[in-house]
């Protein structure tokens, strides 16, 4: 059953990322996004890779209180089989031609000033450290993805009132136009209404450049093709604003015991601190 779960927690990403970069119109919503960010992101990779070699230093470190084995064998094959001759006895023969020899060596650490120990304790550490940082990792993507996702969202509402904006301002030019050619304006209330179109056809292109750079960007972090059509499906409601707010001291003492900073701070102490007892019970004993 856990290998069905695993086998099936390995395809369904592979299928979503093959069907999502393939594909020339994108629907995609916001835990899609974060599962292909997640699949993509090079940084998230080292973090798991930092992680597998936590878990070899622990293995490393348990591996040196075991016994160790060691077998050898030698083969030596003479040409011709080692010999003498006795004039009473003839030609005697003291050694095969293939002599064989095989070792085995059995080597416990009894006590070795308590390094092995400390081994263990500075490679759980390490392993703690690796975990604390891909979880932190794992938190900053999250958050980026999010906030590209909505930047994406919010560029594209921007391009839209711009665009309304103009087209007003447009139609108003017109009716001011109107109005001069009737007499019922004058030629400053027409330029006006005029220069104003124009001061804003700017804030349109860069509008939309803003728009196509953001998608840009968020396509990228996901790996998907830069010429796709993307169209985000999740829209950012009021009910994904509530924030419960507790107070000042309240907050700050979550936030250190949540963030996963905090504890590879004092993780990587605790790892400095058996690193120098290490060494100084190397130079004492």
């Amino acid at each position: 059953m856990n290998s069905l779960i695993s086998f099936t927690c390995i395809i369904i990403p592979m299928l979503l990322v093959s069907t999502i970069c393939c594909a020339g119109e994108i629907n995609l919503s916001l835990d899609e996004a974060l599962l292909l960010a997640e699949q993509n992101d090079p940084e998230l990779q080292a973090a798991r890779i930092e992680v597998e070699s936590g878990d070899i230093l622990v293995r490393e470190a348990i591996s040196g209180a075991l016994p160790r084995i060691e077998a050898t064998s030698t083969i030596n094959r003479f040409m011709q089989a080692p010999s003498t001759y006795i004039p009473s006895f003839g030609r005697i023969r003291f050694a095969p031609i293939n002599d064989i020899s095989n070792d085995l060596t059995l080597q416990q650490p009894i006590w070795l000033a308590g390094k092995i120990g400390m081994a263990f304790d500075a490679a759980a550490t390490y392993r703690r450290i690796a975990r604390d940082a891909k979880v932190g990792t794992r938190a900053k993507l999250k958050s980026t993805v999010i906030a590209e996702y909505f930047g994406i969202h919010l560029a594209s509402e921007l391009v839209r009132i711009t665009r309304d904006a103009i087209e007003q301002a447009s139609r108003h030019a017109k009716t001011v136009e109107r109005m001069y050619n009737v007499g019922m304006a004058s030629e400053f209330d027409l330029l006006r209404a005029q220069v104003e179109v124009k001061t804003m056809e700017p804030g349109l292109a860069k509008a939309e450049q803003t728009f196509q750079l953001a998608k840009l960007i968020f396509s990228q972090r996901l790996g998907i093709e830069e010429d796709a059509e993307l169209i985000l499906t999740d829209d950012l409601e009021d009910d994904d604003l509530h924030i419960e707010i507790k107070g000042r001291s309240v907050t700050f003492e979550r936030a250190l015991t949540l963030r996963s900073e905090f504890n590879v701070m004092d993780l990587q102490e605790r790892l400095d601190e058996l690193s120098i007892k290490n060494e100084m019970r190397s130079m004492y004993w």
